[in-house]
């Protein structure tokens, strides 16, 4: 028997019930079979290492913090709200609602991400995660997020579960340098989602977004002197850069291309060029994209497998489109 109800004459819909719900993080596709997928030689090994020691905390099933928010049908009336560190993938809740139906709204890992804010989280219909700025620098977490129609029944017991899916994804770059400085390079991804509207699980692209790519000290090049069998020893002779965004577009932003790669080199006569790269695929939630090119003498740089990514090159170029990214 429920508290506070009686089994005769009572009507039980008003009655709270007990259930338990259950929350689970979950990615589709581990970083280990995406980088087999896309790094599949041995000379790759170096930088399929660097790669996945940037990326291993952003595509993991571990949830840092959890935010659950159970609205009321059709209002913005909240019936619980759940706000936990859970450090693991998986946690459940012991909660009590009375028999009606609800929607519920769930976001992992937003305490580190200081890339997102997630605004109108108050408001079922308004709540989204936003990138408040046009300039960013990459995330630095995973986000995963669920939404979920709840129906509670007069049943004794019952289980909700929510399961979240990660919905930012990353890009990396890899420049064989010819032997440029790390602190010439720049590299920008452009043209992915602005905010992702959490009740229609709908990504927004209401203004342009710029992120700058990751460049860890372990991303450059080294090189070391021949073994005895004078052959060249496993190391990285490129630079690898990354950036976590929220996805691309599944409509081309222009011809050919649903998001662009930037790259400003700095050459030795203090020149500049600018390469742009549009990438002619869509980049999906929860995936990585790997992309590798060369860095010619004049500083731009080009594709060296995927000959159907587009090449625009600005020689000599001047700094105005330079971005300022708020770290």
């Amino acid at each position: 028997m429920t508290q506070g109800c009686s089994v005769i004459d009572d009507d039980l819909s008003t009655c709270a019930r007990d259930l338990e719900l259950n929350i689970e993080v979950k990615m589709h596709t581990k970083l280990d079979l995406q980088l087999d997928q896309q790094l599949n030689s041995n000379a790759d090994n170096p930088v399929r290492r660097i790669i996945y020691n940037q990326l291993a905390d952003i595509f993991t099933d571990h949830a840092h913090d959890i935010n659950v928010t159970v609205f009321e049908e059709n209002s913005s009336n909240i019936a619980h709200n759940i706000d936990d560190v859970i450090d693991s993938n998986q946690s459940t809740y012991p909660i009590s609602l009375r028999m009606a139906n609800y929607d519920a709204l769930a976001l992992a890992n937003l305490d580190d991400n200081a890339v997102v804010n997630y605004v109108s989280k108050d408001n079922h219909g308004q709540a989204m995660i936003e990138i408040p700025t046009a300039d960013v620098s990459s995330q630095r977490t995973g986000l995963f997020a669920a939404r979920k129609h709840l129906t509670i029944t007069g049943e004794t017991s019952q289980t909700i579960q929510m399961t979240l899916t990660q919905i930012n994804s990353a890009v990396s770059l890899i420049i064989d340098a010819q032997n440029i400085s790390r602190d010439n390079v720049e590299v920008f991804v452009q043209g992915t989602a602005s905010g992702f509207m959490m009740a229609d699980s709908v990504f927004l692209f209401d203004k342009q977004i710029t992120t700058r790519a990751d460049l860890p000290i372990d991303a450059t090049p080294r090189f070391a002197a021949p073994d005895d069998n004078n052959t060249q020893p496993n190391v990285n002779a490129n630079l690898c850069f990354t950036a976590v965004t929220l996805p691309s577009s599944d409509t081309e932003i222009s011809q050919g291309c649903y998001y662009k790669i930037i790259i400003n080199t700095t050459n030795a006569d203090a020149t500049v060029t600018h390469t742009e790269l549009s990438v002619p695929e869509q980049l999906p939630a929860g995936r990585l994209k790997i992309i590798k090119t060369q860095m010619q003498s004049d500083g731009r740089v080009l594709p060296t497998e995927n000959t159907n990514i587009g090449v625009t090159v600005k020689l000599d170029w001047n700094d105005g489109g330079q971005h300022d990214v708020e770290l």
